[in-house]
């Protein structure tokens, strides 16, 4: 039998911007779900050749092994030759893009960091890592690594001075100081370490069974529906679950279970017409029935105004 099988080709053919030597899948890195894939020559914007971009990509975003695009990575002013993306590093929810900066055409380097807030799966920009001394252009970016928050940075240009030892390379190692956790962020980690006492330390978005989208037991219901539920992680459940219901006065409402130990701010029932745009807006909710520990929890939406409407729970941050 073929050692691997594969299930997805990753391209940007269609990209307006793809051009010859864009170099797509010059660098890539994958951890959990989620890949990245460096295009360091891609002109991300008219005036920035060479400018370079990395791209995010889940699994089962778009479908079953579709390996969906999820963002853009980019510098916010892009330059010319700033060669972004030839460097790519993720873990968990930390993704580091370098830049190829050993060009005298270009600056001293630096590398992106990207995080991923829990529940939401939403990744945002968080911070950009400079070398000490940008006045060697010590090809800082050339090569990054990411294991929880410790971060390696290859600088192969590095040298003493501009004279001594040139290019005799060096690499710096540093810990990342991310913005304190949200109080959703903290309550998701406090049930992971509840629930999941082999869970890593210092690793609360790490590649594992205590991952939101991770569902340990096989029971078709993620860890995002246990928390929300107050079910064991663990142990197949056969809860009330998640479903849509006819409305009294026509079409449905979403029926939910959630548990009483679940801060009500954080469940977000949420509706779309497109499966594209999903919005939190115009729900009314009441408690249908007292489940002892859980509360079912009916979610209408008034005036939709459309004969299709698709309806979910989120959990995440207000």
């Amino acid at each position: 039998a073929a050692p691997w099988k594969q299930t997805k080709k990753l391209e940007r053919f269609a990209d307006p911007r793809t051009t010859r030597d864009d170099y797509f899948g010059w660098a890539v890195d994958i951890s959990g779900d989620t890949a990245i894939v460096g295009s360091f020559l891609l002109d991300t914007a008219p005036g920035a050749l060479n400018a370079g971009a990395a791209f995010l990509y889940e699994r089962n975003t778009g479908g079953t092994n579709k390996w969906g695009e999820l963002l853009e990575l980019r510098s916010p002013t892009p330059a010319t030759d700033e060669r972004l993306g030839y460097s790519v590093a993720i873990e968990g929810g930390i993704a580091l893009v370098g830049t190829d900066s050993r060009s005298l055409n270009t600056g001293a380097g630096f590398v992106q960091c990207y995080v991923c807030d829990l529940g939401t799966n939403s990744w945002r920009f968080t911070d950009t890592l400079f070398p000490p001394n940008r006045a060697l252009r010590p090809g800082f970016g050339y090569s990054v690594a990411v294991d929880a928050q410790a971060v390696a940075v290859g600088a192969p240009a590095d040298s003493v001075n501009a004279l001594n030892r040139l290019n005799a390379g060096a690499v710096y190692a540093a810990q990342l100081q991310l913005q304190n956790p949200s109080a959703f962020d903290l309550f998701v980690q406090s049930w992971q370490a509840a629930n999941f006492p082999q869970i890593p330390s210092g690793a609360p978005y790490g590649s594992g069974p205590w991952e939101l989208h991770a569902d340990p037991d096989h029971d078709s219901l993620t860890n995002s529906a246990e928390i929300l539920m107050g079910t064991n992680p663990n142990l197949a459940n056969l809860p009330n679950g998640i479903r849509l219901v006819p409305a009294p006065g026509g079409g449905v409402d979403l029926l939910y279970e959630r548990s009483k130990n679940f801060p009500v701010e954080f469940a977000h029932p949420v509706w779309s017409t497109d499966l594209v745009w999903w919005s939190r807006g115009g729900f009314v909710e009441t408690i249908e029935a007292d489940l002892g520990s859980s509360e079912l929890i009916r979610a209408t939406l008034p005036n939709a105004g459309s004969s299709r409407i698709f309806m979910r729970v989120e959990i995440g941050a207000p």
